[in-house]
Order: structure tokens, then sequence, then C-alpha cells
């Protein structure tokens, strides 16, 4: 869930600003399994929403959408030998635009490598668990600049909800 979350971020909030934006996501599990994402701007207007499910080999697929409900791409990610979660997004027409690749190091936290469709980095993300149980995550480009951070949790009903901001780079 960690690299879908990510990827979901870069894949729809992946966009150069002007000034620092603040962005909120909720997910949640329904009946069926699905976990849906909802991602919101800083006035509470739906800008996309995301699902996810896992099928009969454990892969984790998901598909996201504008806010009027079209299909704006998806992605697959899988589990390697390693332990590695590699996930690979598409545009609406199938062709690949990214890879992502996210490991737990020796502190235990969440690193994710993000690569074009030429293999080239192009950011990385690291996440860690702080004293509350609230996931922090750090996103930088492949200068290693700051670009985004969040801050995720669960509430009292089970949604996993985090609040994104997005920093102004060059």
């Amino acid at each position: 869930m960690k690299t879908i979350f990510t990827t979901g971020i870069f894949f729809i909030l992946g966009l150069t600003v002007a000034f620092s934006q603040t962005y909120n996501a909720t997910s949640s599990v329904d009946y069926f399994g699905n976990t849906n994402t909802v991602y919101s701007n800083s006035h509470g207007n739906t800008i996309a929403t995301s699902k996810m499910s896992t099928d009969y080999f454990g892969n984790d697929n998901t598909t996201y959408y504008d806010s009027s409900g079209a299909t704006m791409g998806t992605s697959s990610s899988s589990v390697d030998y390693f332990g590695n979660d590699n996930t690979t997004s598409y545009d609406t027409y199938g062709n690949t635009t990214s890879t992502s690749t996210g490991s737990i190091d020796y502190f235990n936290n969440y690193n994710v490598n993000y690569q074009d469709t030429n293999g080239n980095t192009v950011g990385q993300s690291s996440s860690s668990l702080d004293y509350f149980n609230n996931v922090n995550t750090i996103f930088s480009n492949s200068n290693g600049e700051t670009t985004a951070s969040s801050t995720s949790s669960y509430d009292h009903f089970g949604n996993f909800n985090s609040t994104i901001t997005i920093t102004p780079w060059n």
C-alpha cells in the first residue's frame, strides 16, 4: 500500500507549482476489499480518486480518475523475491509512464526510488513511523531537493488520512 500511495501522490499531483500547496487524501476499504482513495485540495474539493484491488496473484492494481470520473491512468504493484515493492504506472493508452521500487531499510524506513520511462531516477521518498504512529514522508527530486511532504495516520473509523504539502522548486 505504501508504494501505491506514494505512486498515487506523484501520479495525481505530479506537477511543478509556483507556491506551496496542500492536499488531502483519505483511503478506506470497501465491502469487496478494494481501497478507495479521495484526493482533495485545501478547499475540500475532490480533484481525483483512485481504486485499488488485489488480483489473484497478489498484485495491487490501481485505477486513477479525475474529478469528473474519467480514467487518468493505472498502476500495478507487485512484491519481488527480495521483498521490494515494484510499481509500474501507465497512461490511459497503456503506455508506461514511470516505475518505482520501494523497500524497507535497516532503520525500518520505507524508501522508494522513482524512475522515468528511460530508467532515469526522477525522485525519491522516505517514510518513517513516529511516536504517535503517524507515517511521515519526505519526497525529493533527483537532485535531493525536497519537493513535498506528507503526514498520514489512521482515524477512529479505520480510514487512512494524509495531508500532503507540495513545495515549489525551480
